[in-house]
């Protein structure tokens, strides 16, 4: 039988990134059911998952960048066009917002692409005027140039689609891998320097404006007043880093906050933390809630973020228009134990974020005929 082509176009396959980690998941079962998925991307990133990729057959093509490292804005329409042109895709899933997901929608309608795909996986971003007329203009044209929607939250599809049909399809995670243990935990902190005795707040996050970094310093300089014996760790990496750098520097606090950068195996990081901080002004969802559960976490998030995340008892919303000192407080004062972290990831699966157990992607593309 003839695979179906899909193409996926998305930001880049950075490892660490929420949204690659999303696609990959789904990815893997898609090539099983008998799909042959290539990959178009936004920025040229290089990832391990491109040997992956052309082992099962697929391909990936980068937009022609330009000198900022995004797409060059008078190549990259007809890059597209002529990728679209001679792909012969039956399915092209678009993951990405702005100008070039319409020239992806565009191109895609002239030449006929039965199955067009929007997904949203943030709500509209409205955190300045600029934005907010960027993103209503672009949603809009994306939203009327393709024919079906796709969503990681009920509060994403709402805000991008309005009153639009659209699917929640799960961001799943394999919850076995971020399973706490012991082990893990004990090697990890030995790697980091860091004492078993150390309250360890973590983070996994770019670092960039969305995740609020600058706010989630101040938390923890205030956690620190009340701890002193209590680290920060970030994985991620972002266009704020060097200015969250000597933000962090300013407070004094260099030796406290460890910024490692990508990282391929934040389950670890996960077992090394004691509590999971991070105040979004904005999520889609946020699959690192979920990691964060899954090692049995105290996880603090920010009352914005969508309540699709609430799968255990272990999460807790606070206002982003409190204090840091109330954030910080609110940490503080919850009861830390490592005892019983090891039971949290069947609870992700019994709420159908499990990987191994969710088909959502498989599921909505077998009904395209």
């Amino acid at each position: 039988m003839k695979k179906r082509k899909v193409l996926f176009v998305v930001p880049n396959l950075r490892i660490g990134t929420g949204v690659t980690s999303v696609i990959i998941n789904h990815y893997d079962k898609l090539i099983q059911e008998g799909y042959c998925v290539d990959f178009c991307l936004l920025q040229n990133r290089k990832s391990p998952l491109f040997t992956k990729i052309q082992e099962y057959g697929g391909h990936y093509y980068a937009m022609p960048s330009g000198k900022d490292g995004y797409p060059d804005k008078s190549k990259t329409p007809y890059f597209i066009k002529e990728l679209i042109k001679k792909g012969n895709y039956e399915i092209i899933h678009t993951h990405i917002v702005g100008r070039f997901a319409v020239y992806v929608a565009y191109y895609a309608k002239i030449y006929h692409v039965p199955f067009r795909i929007y997904h949203a996986h943030n709500p509209r971003d409205i955190h300045d005027v600029k934005s907010y007329l960027a993103s209503i203009l672009f949603d809009n044209l994306n939203v009327m140039m393709n024919n079906y929607y796709l969503a990681c939250s009920k509060d994403a599809g709402k805000s991008v689609f309005k009153d639009r049909k659209f699917e929640v399809i799960k961001n799943t995670i394999d919850a076995n891998e971020f399973k706490f243990t012991k082990k893990k935990r004990e090697e990890c902190r030995e790697e980091l320097n860091i004492t078993s005795n150390t309250f360890v707040v973590g983070t996994v996050c770019r670092i960039s404006f969305q995740k609020n970094p600058y706010y989630l310093v101040d938390i923890f300089e205030k956690i620190q007043e009340i701890v002193q014996d209590a680290k920060l760790i970030w994985a991620g990496s972002g266009d704020l880093e060097g200015d969250i750098k000597q933000y962090i520097a300013s407070k004094g606090l260099t030796h406290k906050v460890l910024l490692l950068g990508d990282s391929s195996d934040v389950s670890r990081l996960y077992a090394a933390m004691d509590a999971f901080v991070l105040p979004s002004r904005y999520e889609g969802l946020g699959i690192v809630y979920l990691e964060a559960q899954a090692s049995g976490l105290e996880t603090f998030a920010s009352n914005i973020v969508p309540r699709d995340t609430e799968v255990t008892n272990l999460i807790t919303y606070l206002q982003l228009n409190e204090s840091p000192e109330f954030w910080a407080r609110e940490i503080v004062k919850k009861k830390y134990t490592i005892a019983g972290r090891e039971n949290y990831s069947k609870k992700i699966a019994e709420a159908g974020y499990d990987t191994a157990l969710n088909n959502d992607l498989v599921e909505f593309y077998n009904k395209l005929k």
